[in-house]
């Protein structure tokens, strides 16, 4: 009875406090880090995208396609954009692909050269490399899931880490166009935009990703929601990014109570831990 005392006491003294909450695991997995075994290597592209021979040239180094918008599946990522894995394949705007290196200090992938980006997750597999919309006749999504289960009433954080790949040295390194992407949850209560990256700089820095993230509160009617991963930015050129490690997460907040004795008498005093 003591120690229940005690419990209630801590939740007495913390009810007006902030507390700093955490997350729970990717609900994603691999679905949203482009790793194995979601993604698998495409044998079929372009042999100069993955030699082996440089770093940005690795064996295995383009995975196969998601799915397209019409054809996705429950809970299964899908894109709007057109996928390619052959020499110059993202010279066109609205491809993309998914590649574990394309580009670093010693050079740039085939695939396009002047890029530079590698994986993010760093367990050897793949990021989403993207050459944007030049216009609002396309498609805007990125990516995007369905069907994904929720619990009414939770707190979600939907986040994704994001990466500029065209050099501030670059000619097409324009103000105005670059990369700008935004989250969206769609569900049966509607839809709303839980955040915007805002303009993701120009830099000379190699592998500079970005984090950017939104929270979600599932209303009471919801059990599943759609997550998209939409461009921001529909211009003819410089909206160049790599997506990876898209996450979608619990919000959770858990108060531990240590360091009081296992017996404590009427009107003795301790001192407790709150972590």
């Amino acid at each position: 009875m003591k120690h229940f005392y005690m419990l209630m006491l801590a939740s007495l003294i913390l009810g007006n406090a902030e507390i700093n909450a955490q997350t729970g695991p990717n609900l994603l997995g691999a679905k949203g880090t482009f790793s194995a075994p979601f993604v698998t290597p495409n044998t079929q592209a372009s042999n100069c995208t993955g030699t082996g021979t440089k770093s940005y040239s690795p064996i295995d180094n383009i995975g196969n396609p998601l799915n397209t918008l019409t054809g996705i599946g429950t809970a299964q990522p899908a894109s709007g954009y057109d996928y390619t894995a052959v020499s110059g394949g993202l010279q066109p705007e609205f491809t993309y692909t998914l590649i574990k290196n394309i580009g670093d200090g010693n050079g740039g992938n085939c695939i396009k050269g002047d890029w530079r980006g590698k994986d993010h997750t760093g367990d050897g597999g793949w990021f989403m490399a993207v050459n944007g919309a030049p216009n609002n006749t396309k498609s805007p999504i990125f990516y995007k899931i369905t069907s994904i289960s929720v619990c009414p009433g939770t707190k979600y954080e939907f986040s994704a880490w994001v990466i500029n790949m065209l050099p501030k040295s670059s000619q097409y390194a324009q103000p105005g166009s670059e990369p700008n992407i935004s989250f969206k949850v769609t569900s049966s209560a509607g839809s709303v935009v839980i955040a915007t990256s805002g303009p993701i700089s120009y830099t000379n820095t190699f592998n500079k990703w970005v984090k950017v993230s939104g929270t979600y509160t599932a209303p009471s009617t919801v059990s599943t929601v759609d997550l998209e991963v939409i461009n921001a930015t529909a211009v003819a050129w410089g909206n160049d990014l790599g997506l990876d490690d898209i996450s979608f997460n619990v919000v959770q907040s858990n108060i531990a109570v240590s360091g009081a004795p296992n017996a404590l008498c009427e009107g003795q005093s301790t001192d407790v831990i709150f972590t």
